[in-house]
Parts: structure tokens; C-alpha cells; sequence
């Protein structure tokens, strides 16, 4: 039976394509195959499949081409190599002092030299884990010194001068960010101004291992997304990429994340056909990574209305258990109900939700608090609750501060104008003149999501057969045709 070489090329994500386009070795032949795969993933929609006929490969040159990616992806696979590690490190703790165990450290020191050669050659440090990593060189090193292993230990001694900068970095990158994330636990981003020279100096810092780093290059591009810098996150988003796909190992769980990662990014910065190419890799992909928290997931799902998947990182708990439930995570699961039509649900998780307003002082958990809130209130046209919410003066005071994240909190506003016209408090012309100057003046930074967000809040005029202007008018069907893939993506859900 024939192997099925497009299946196998159409199985590849794009990270795989560049990771192998920069592992390809120097037959011409592969570089040939590698060369046209890549030049059809970044030319044609990620969802129309390739077929080596149509660039007119040779099905052998495919074969060999197929069989060495295999065999590469075999040989260079993370989790094989990790699985190991472990299984060194739980030998070295549970083995008498006593014993000599050759084999194990003459595979070791060969795992060892090799990663030395590979950090040499990427320019960065190739292990996905430095500190099991650490652990087995000081293991290694206490084993050989006690069996006068002297012709090991001195080439043992040599690799804990190559990595010694390399652990030393990556310890302080990592204590760096342990105590940033403390800091930020409330994502008062907001602040990070205060930090973000610091944070970046740190996200540079190569010789950290790679996990570490994606956590902090998280704060920086959440830094640039605030502050709308896309240029700067365009750039952050291509150096991961080049990063990842130099590193010798393949992490397929990482790349899930990054899939994932990348989409949201791509969308923050208003590149619809970019973020399309890492969510065709990511519904085809169902390794179950362990990287990034629910939360961030959540989030990115229920931006784009997309229930079906959100319920997937929705952290599993009892409902009697919900005080267990990380704050910041309330008004999503909140979200989630309401969208689902489950509104018990909805109301139990915004109740807590709303309880937690006075103990995090943060604008994102304000504005994702009361913009579910105020969405859920319409729907139960509970108008009158939404005014006098709004027209307190400290929520007043509190949704002027938020107002310096820009457009992202136009709903809380949005829903209060709604509520006043429903009630008669102002007129056609006076809620049309208000949501123009609401919703218009949308400048190139505005991002996907938040069109996506307008677009279904405009829905809702036209769905009460609320008249729109011309203005609001050419703005809603700009709107339409802007998130029309996005609007796809969700309904194939």
C-alpha cells in the first residue's frame, strides 16, 4: 500500500516547516521539497492542501523527504529526551552511593557534549529544561568524584565550565520572573511601564532555556498590546519564531501553545491572514500542552465567541467549590455561560465576579468584570440596574481610569447608552450621535478583537431595528467584512 505523502506534508505545521526548512541538511533534493512546502504554506490559504504533484516533485525525492523528517523529528524529539532526563535523575537520587552505574554516565556525558554543540551552533541554550539539566551535571560530577572516575570527571569538569553561564543565567531570568509575576498576579497592566525595560532585558537574555523565556516574552508582547505598539510585537512575534524553529529539539507540546499564542497575537495586532496560519495548525493539532495558564486560552476563545472550545480550559471544580476558583478566571466562566444560554450559571460565576471588584485593583478584571456584567443585564433588560450602576461616581470614577486602555472597554459604555434609549432617557439622534463618537474613530491599531466585539454590538441595533446613520452605517458593514473570517472561524466550531 502507497504511503499518502501529502497527508504526511499537509500533517506538518508551519513551525515544523521552518523548523525543518533550517535542519535540512545540504542534499539538494530535500531542499528542493522543503522550499516549494513552505513556499505554498505562505502563499496559499493555510486551509488549501498541498499536493507535490502540482509543483512537480518527484514521489521518491517526497519519500526520502518524508523519511528524513521522520527520522529528525524522531532524533530531536523534546519528549523522548526529557523522558530520559527524568529517568537519569530518578536513578541518581535512588541509587546507593556505592554503585557505579557506566552506562547511565556515558550516556549522559554523550546527551551532555552534544547539547554543547548544539548551544554553540543555535547561539542559545538548546535544552528545553535547564534545571533537571543542572541537577544531572552536579549528579554526574558527585558520582565520577567518588568513584575516582578521573578520565570522566575531567570531561565532566569541562561541561560544567561550558554551562556554568548558562545556569547562572537562566537562574536569574527565572527568579527575575517568579517575582514579576507575583507582582503582576492582579494584571495591573497598566504598570508595566514601570518595569517593561527590565522585563525586555530579561526576555533577551538567550541563555535561559526556552520556556522561560516565552514566559516572559507573554509580559512583553501583553506590555505592547496595551499599549498598542504592534510594530514592536510584530518584531517579538518573529524573533519567538526564529527562535523556536533554531532551537535542535522539537517540543510539540510547546508549539501547541504557540500555536495558540501567536493566533492571539497575530489578531492583536489587526493581521487577520497571519493569525489564520497558527489556527489552522491549532484545530489540527490535538496534543494537549501543558504550557500558559486556562486563563490566557479562555480568553482568546471567548474573543472570538468560540464556546465550543472555550469549555476546554475552563478549570474543572465543583460549583460548590467556587470560591477555590482563581479570581480572574470568574468573569470568563461567567462569559461562557452566558454565551452557552445557561444563565443560572452565568449569574452564579458574575455574582462572585462582582464580589471581587474591591479586592483587585485591576482595570482588565474591571473592564472583562462589567463588561459581562452590563451584556448580561441588557439581555435581561434589566436597563435601569445598568444606569444607576454606571452613574455612580465611583464606578464612574473607576471606568475613567480604565479609559486609558483605550478602546477596550467601549461595551460598559455601549450597553449604558443602549439602556438609556430603551427607557426613553435620550433620543434616536442623541444614542446614534453618541455611539458614532463611540465607535468611529477606530484608528490602524485597533485590533481584532475588539472590531469583532463592535460588529456584534452593532448586531444588536439592527436586531431592534434601531436606524443607523450613514455614518454608523458604512462603519457596521466595515466593520462586517473586517471579522467575516473570524465570524467563520467560530460558527465551524
Amino acid at each position: 500500500m502507497k504511503t499518502n505523502l501529502n497527508k504526511f506534508i499537509n500533517s506538518l505545521s508551519y513551525l515544523d516547516i521552518l523548523y525543518i526548512n533550517n535542519n535540512i541538511g545540504s542534499s539538494s533534493e530535500r531542499i528542493d521539497v522543503i522550499k516549494k512546502v513552505k513556499y505554498h504554506r505562505e502563499n496559499e490559504p493555510p486551509d488549501k492542501p498541498f499536493k507535490y504533484q502540482d509543483y512537480n516533485l518527484d514521489r521518491k525525492s517526497v519519500s526520502r523527504f518524508k523519511f528524513y523528517s521522520e527520522k529528525y523529528f524522531e532524533n530531536h524529539s523534546w519528549e523522548s529526551l526529557h523522558i530520559k532526563l527524568k529517568d537519569f535523575a530518578r536513578k541518581f537520587v535512588t541509587k546507593n552511593v556505592s554503585e557505579l552505574d557506566p552506562e547511565l554516565n556515558k550516556e549522559l556525558i554523550h546527551i551532555l557534549e552534544t547539547g554543547k554543540k548544539y548551544c554553540i551552533n543555535s547561539k542559545q541554550f538548546c535544552f528545553h529544561n535547564s534545571t533537571i539539566v543542572r541537577f544531572l551535571l552536579n549528579s554526574l560530577l558527585k558520582d565520577l568524584r567518588h568513584h575516582n572516575d578521573f578520565k570522566n570527571l575531567e570531561i565532566a569538569l569541562d561541561l560544567d565550565e561550558f554551562y556554568k553561564p548558562y545556569f547562572e543565567n537562566h537562574e536569574k531570568c527565572e527568579r527575575f520572573y517568579s517575582r514579576i509575576k507575583l507582582k503582576y498576579q492582579t494584571r495591573k497592566w497598566e504598570e508595566l511601564d514601570h518595569d517593561i525595560e527590565e522585563i525586555v532585558k530579561h526576555y533577551q537574555n538567550n541563555k535561559q532555556d526556552i520556556l522561560n523565556k516565552i514566559n516572559l516574552s507573554g509580559l512583553v508582547t501583553t506590555y505592547y498590546q496595551f499599549y498598542k505598539k504592534n510594530s514592536d510585537q510584530k518584531l517579538i512575534i518573529e524573533e519567538l519564531i526564529n527562535h523556536i524553529t533554531n532551537n535542535p529539539y522539537r517540543n510539540t507540546r510547546l508549539n501547541a501553545f504557540i500555536n495558540n499564542f501567536f493566533f492571539n497575537d497575530y489578531l492583536f495586532i489587526d493581521e487577520i491572514e497571519e493569525a489564520l496560519n497558527y489556527y489552522h495548525d491549532l484545530k489540527k493539532d490535538n496534543t494537549e500542552f501543558k504550557v500558559g495558564s486556562p486563563l490566557y486560552i479562555l480568553g482568546v476563545t471567548l474573543n472570538l465567541y468560540d464556546t465550543g472550545s472555550a469549555k476546554r480550559f475552563i478549570p474543572k471544580h465543583k460549583v460548590d467549590e467556587i470560591d477555590k476558583v482563581e479570581d480572574f478566571i470568574l468573569p470568563y466562566i461567567a462569559k461562557y455561560y452566558h454565551l452557552s444560554h445557561k444563565q443560572e450559571m452565568a449569574n452564579l460565576y458574575i455574582e462572585h465576579a462582582l464580589k471581587k471588584i474591591k479586592k483587585v485593583d485591576s482595570i482588565v478584571y474591571f473592564v472583562e468584570t462589567y463588561s459581562t456584567y452590563y451584556m448580561m443585564l441588557f439581555r435581561s433588560k434589566k436597563y435601569q440596574e445598568i444606569i444607576d450602576l454606571y452613574e455612580n461616581i465611583t464606578f464612574k470614577l473607576r471606568h475613567i481610569s480604565s479609559q486609558k486602555i483605550g478602546d477596550y472597554n467601549f461595551e460598559i459604555r455601549f450597553y449604558y447608552l443602549l439602556a438609556k434609549y430603551c427607557l426613553d432617557t435620550i433620543s434616536l439622534n442623541s444614542l446614534i450621535s453618541k455611539l458614532s463618537k463611540l465607535i468611529i474613530p477606530i484608528t490602524q491599531e485597533t485590533h481584532a478583537f475588539t472590531k469583532l466585539k463592535m460588529k456584534k454590538s452593532l448586531d444588536i441595533l439592527t436586531n431592534l431595528n434601531i436606524p443607523l446613520d450613514e455614518q454608523l452605517s458604512d462603519r457596521y458593514n466595515k466593520l462586517r467584512r473586517d471579522v467575516l473570517v473570524l465570524e467563520k472561524l467560530s460558527a465551524q466550531v
